[in-house]
């Protein structure tokens, strides 16, 4: 009894001081902003909602000042003169102060981690003054594996947790990216256009409204409020050039506001390559091998603009864009589907434009009920150039000659590509705890081709194809148990159509023959995402999902300039996708020490997935798609970063995969030799981790350079199918390798410089078909902001 008294007194003798953080700009909270007495030990950090209560005991002497800093804001101070007022605090963003992680406080960011969606969020704000690439980027996040053929411009696909190729879905601001063209794809996208990207892990929102069977990646693009022009030019090996320029005018007084981008990237690609794909049959049929070689005709270039022209912040509009985006790609063929075979003059070029419509507006005609549309028009060109008799060896040289092109018939083909987009997202706030929404995307392909170096016959038969799409999705989202229990429970409905006119070579007939194929076909997938927020630091996530993909336009029609060919009898693939995971944010013994921890346990029972496999000619090898009967891929994702103040960051990433042919028996009822073996040419291992260390007012005031590391590990995985035992069969060995940077601001960020070495110990690296990747590389950056 006592101790209950001394503890009542003891409150007795305090007062409490409460208040809210908020930015200045926006309005809205900051969560877990830190308040502490200037010259005292007495602090305390701001909840979820930037609310705080400072308790000091009653004697403390008035007036004070209270210090208030967030990550990302100005230090502001607060004189205080009576314990009863409620101090309403607005802080200022500080681009000095803001980070390359994700900066958890962000209301945005933490709504979306508490939706249940196996998510990872990567902010770019830092990372953006680096020579990185989007790929990049997406590497280094556990449970993605970037897949790429070679150097800057080459094929390059994805793998989550399993599911690979177009499984994975691409977005930008909620739009499906498949018709923005090569140029304004993943792998040519500025890091200082992207504010941040969202990877969902099989489980995909509504919203997204995709046939995003393996996940999809969401690159949500920088907003300015005012006016703004920034510049970036990167200048490195291999003769490799980037820039970008993008910019925001806007008048305040009528809302009128022009957006633009330019974006231009060239490189040689001449790195140096080796191994057992590397030799040359001298004329005395003595054969050269361990040599190192350069890559002599590979080239890239591709320049892109995308201009916006509308008004924002109106009554009738959050925003309304009339917007046209251009773009133009140049691509020299160094290979096939493997290395063996060098060309010397294949080459392709691709152009798109593509006029679009966007409309967006929060609480029309009633409150709660939100609206965003987008409709698109893209115009596609493909034409490829193998025209060339010339042989050639890995020297660069002529060695012969042949009856063909270089990687089969000689071509001037041109494929032209038509494709319409719709995309309407309609959302509604029924209640309090109830929100409901309907997202409908409708996608139209049509697919042209000539060649003027076929065969009469051939040019006289029609080469056209056709897909149409629709994706209709439902949801439905309820918060409960004072918002710590949030489920999303959804309906997907596919509808597909394909029709083909196009002709193969008859053997029998020695002639061209027509080929007609139609098909039709729907599914409907269901699925739910739930989390339980134990409290604000700590929350249990699950997701499931009953997903189809639809077969897309190179996997179905196949692409020539990509050495693909047409796989017109694929099934839709068909996944039943689980997640569950525990997310631990911004914990530590104090505010100078923070971990965030996330991770994951899946598992995917997919049905007819797509396999890219080699199908060799007489002079070439080309990719092609199959359907593979049962896979079964499960593993487990782990995520640690660690905060040091502002002073030290380091994150690990760790991803394990474990996927395997479950058919029994083949399409011929034979016994699936294969059966139960992991699937070839998939990574299962790997690590990466990364540091950086912060140093400020280096040389002058108000600068602040920062020195970063960053490792990656790939464990050895079979490039063919593994059964049948190991000895002799075809590795990709163990890859590790280590980038290194250093980057400095200028007082007032306006102006940044980075220098980054990558691949410091030249390790070779591979990826598809052990297609080999750049070796030691150093490149120079500059950032400009100049408004």
């Amino acid at each position: 009894m006592s101790f209950v008294f001394a503890l009542r007194g003891l409150a007795e003798n305090r007062v409490s001081i409460r208040g809210n953080v908020f930015d200045v700009h926006s309005k809205r909270p900051i969560p877990f902003s830190n308040i502490s007495i200037e010259g005292e030990p007495i602090g305390t950090i701001s909840d979820d909602k930037g609310f705080f209560e400072l308790s000091i005991p009653k004697e403390f002497s008035l007036p004070f000042t209270l210090s208030v800093n967030s990550m990302g804001y100005k230090t502001k101070t607060v004189v205080v003169k009576s314990s009863q007022e409620s101090l309403r605090i607005g802080l200022e963003e500080d681009i000095m102060e803001l980070q390359e992680v994700v900066v958890n406080g962000d209301p945005e960011i933490q709504a979306i981690r508490e939706k249940g969606f196996s998510v990872n969020l990567i902010t770019t704000r830092q990372l953006e003054k680096q020579s990185v690439q989007v790929n990049e980027l997406l590497d280094e996040t556990p449970g993605i594996r970037v897949r790429q053929s070679g150097g800057l411009g080459s094929g390059t696909s994805f793998n989550i947790n399993g599911l690979t190729g177009d499984a994975v879905r691409f977005f930008m601001d909620g739009v499906p990216m498949d018709f923005f063209g090569s140029s304004f794809s993943v792998n040519n996208i500025p890091v200082s256009m992207i504010e941040r990207m969202e990877v969902y892990k099989g489980v995909v929102p509504v919203e997204l409204g995709n046939d995003a069977l393996g996940g999809a990646v969401n690159l949500v693009t920088k907003k300015n409020s005012g006016n703004a022009l920034d510049f970036s030019y990167s200048f490195g090996s291999f003769n490799t050039h980037q820039s970008s320029l993008t910019g925001q005018v806007k008048d305040e007084k009528t809302g009128l506001t022009l957006r633009g981008s330019l974006m231009y990237s060239y490189s040689d690609n001449n790195y140096q390559v080796w191994g057992d794909d590397i030799y040359v049959t001298n004329p005395d049929f003595t054969i050269d091998r361990g040599m190192k070689v350069e890559r002599f005709h590979d080239s890239f270039r591709s320049y892109g603009a995308k201009v916006d022209l509308g008004v924002t912040d109106k009554k009738w509009a959050d925003q309304f864009f009339i917007s046209i985006l251009a773009s133009n790609l140049d691509k020299d063929v160094q290979h096939g589907a493997t290395m063996v075979i060098p060309y010397g003059e294949r080459r392709y070029e691709q152009k798109t434009f593509m006029p679009n419509l966007s409309y967006a507006k929060d609480d029309l005609l009633v409150d709660g009920l939100n609206v965003k549309l987008f409709s698109a028009i893209s115009k596609e060109t493909f034409h490829l150039v193998d025209t060339s008799s010339n042989k050639y060896n890995w020297y660069g040289q002529i060695d012969g000659q042949r009856n063909s092109g270089e990687a089969g018939a000689k071509t001037l083909l041109t494929n032209e590509f038509l494709s319409y987009l719709n995309r309407t997202n309609v959302t509604y706030q029924l209640s309090e705890n109830y929100k409901i929404g309907v997202n409908h995307v409708f996608s139209s392909l049509i697919k042209t081709g000539d060649d003027p170096l076929a065969s009469p016959d051939q040019r006289t038969l029609e080469d056209r194809q056709r897909t149409n799409k629709h994706i209709l999705g439902l949801t439905l989202e309820n918060k409960s148990f004072n918002e710590k229990l949030k489920t999303s429970i959804f309906t997907k409905y596919y509808v597909y159509d394909v029709d083909v006119d196009d002709s193969e070579y008859s053997s029998d007939l020695g002639e061209y023959v027509p080929v007609r194929f139609d098909t039709v076909g729907s599914h409907l997938g269901y699925g739910l995402a739930t989390s339980y927020s134990f409290n604000s630091k700590v929350s249990l996530v699950f997701s499931f999902e009953n997903a189809a993909r639809l077969p897309g336009p190179n996997e179905l029609f196949g692409n020539a300039s990509r050495n693909m060919e047409a796989s017109y009898h694929l099934k839709p693939e068909k996944s039943n996708n689980y997640n569950l995971g525990v997310n631990f944010m911004d914990i530590g013994p104090s505010i100078l020490h923070r971990f965030d921890i996330q991770t994951n346990l899946f598992y995917r029972d997919t049905r007819d997935r797509f396999f890219k496999t080699t199908s060799r000619t007489t002079q070439a090898e080309f990719f092609r798609f199959e359907n593979i009967g049962k896979v079964i891929s499960m593993g487990v994702d782990f995520d640690v970063k660690y905060h040091y103040a502002d002073v030290f960051d380091f994150s690990f990433a760790m991803s394990y995969l474990d996927s395997r042919d479950q058919t029994p028996v083949d399409a011929n009822g034979n016994h699936n030799l294969f059966y139960n073996e992991r699937i070839p040419n998939e990574p299962y291992f790997q690590i990466n981790n990364r540091a950086a260390y912060h140093f400020k007012n280096v040389f002058t005031r108000g600068s602040r350079m920062t020195v970063h590391w960053r490792m990656g590990y790939v464990k050895e995985f079979y490039r063919f199918i593994e059964a049948g035992g190991s000895d002799g069969k075809d590795m990709v060995p163990d890859q590790l390798y280590h980038d290194f940077g250093v980057n400095y601001s200028f007082p007032k960020n306006k102006v940044s410089l980075a220098f980054d070495l990558k691949n410091i110990t030249n390790a070779q690296l591979f990826d598809n078909f052990a297609l080999q990747k750049p070796g030691r590389a150093f490149y120079l950056k500059l950032n400009y902001r100049i408004f």
